[in-house]
């Protein structure tokens, strides 16, 4: 049964802007929807802000879903560019979607630009689901950010990630370890994200004050290095400071994963589990070429 949180993030969006703690956010596109499904595992992403808002395992969804509101809550990607400090974060809603495809029901590519033509966003994510029962499921992802002007562009990208592992969102446990993300309930069920970059900041905050300053912000965030919630309604985010010169770019892979713990027939999923997540990446995720 999907749990309801006690206050909607749309209400909650509407009390800030009223008191002008947050701005207006941007209109939202027509969605488009994508499945991808493998072993036990399904995920349902929207490519208008290409956030996730399903990633069901063996019946259970895993990640944080707000029917109230029009778009997926639970994992986004936001972007900021150049150093003015009252220059808000935007979300892949505010960018064109060039192009995407599925060339098979567990992999997708998409390809966005931004900021005016001057960013490049380019996505691919692999579902690899466990076998029926194991409550095991990895997603590896990568997203490569290309700086298209003729100018050097401070880029900053921010991984926001709201689990609701095992299906609740009460009593989780958040903590973050350097370049990887833990979070846990009293189920044995948990949620790790690992990604091959270190971040240059983090933060591990309360539902639903750490999304209010990403998606509805009036000015540059720098996130605050808290690193652990316990026994909270919590998510996190990760955020990385790059600077570009013209035509470079920079690709950040994650792994992300799904365990029960408790169970007693988790399978061993090949050599894959004992290999650096730079190796997954690389084994699993065709690499972007170099931008021409």
């Amino acid at each position: 049964m999907m749990t309801i949180r006690p206050l909607p993030f749309q209400t909650l969006a509407s009390l800030l802007l009223s008191v002008g703690l947050v701005g207006l956010p941007a209109q939202a596109q027509t969605a488009k929807t994508v499945e991808l499904s493998n072993g036990n595992s399904k995920v349902l992403v929207d490519l208008t802000t290409l956030g996730v808002y399903d990633w069901t395992v063996d019946g259970v969804n895993q990640v944080f879903r707000e029917d109230t509101y029009p778009s997926p809550l639970g994992e986004l990607y936001f972007l900021n560019i150049g150093q003015d400090p009252n220059s808000p974060e935007v979300g892949l809603k505010t960018f064109t979607l060039n192009t995407f495809e599925q060339q098979t029901n567990n992999t997708l590519t998409a390809h966005y630009t931004g900021f005016g033509g001057i960013l490049d966003f380019q996505y691919e994510m692999k579902v690899q689901g466990g076998e029926v029962g194991s409550g095991f499921s990895s997603r590896y992802e990568s997203v490569t950010l290309v700086n298209r002007s003729n100018t050097v562009q401070a880029v900053s990208l921010f991984s926001y990630l709201d689990f609701e592992v095992a299906g609740t969102f009460k009593n989780d446990s958040l903590l973050i370890q350097g370049n990887q993300l833990t979070q846990s309930d009293s189920t044995g069920t948990k949620a790790t994200v690992t990604v091959d970059q270190q971040p240059d900041y983090v933060e591990a905050g309360k539902y639903p004050m750490l999304l209010a300053k990403l998606m509805f912000g009036n000015s540059r965030t720098t996130l605050n290095n808290q690193t652990s919630i316990t026994n909270g309604d919590g998510s996190a985010a990760f955020q990385f400071n790059r600077v570009l010169a013209p035509g470079e770019f920079t690709v950040f892979r994650f792994l992300k994963q799904i365990e029960n713990t408790s169970s007693q027939d988790v399978p061993e999923p090949g050599s894959a589990i004992a290999l650096s997540t730079t190796a997954i990446a690389a084994l699993l995720l065709k690499k972007f070429k170099k931008a021409s």
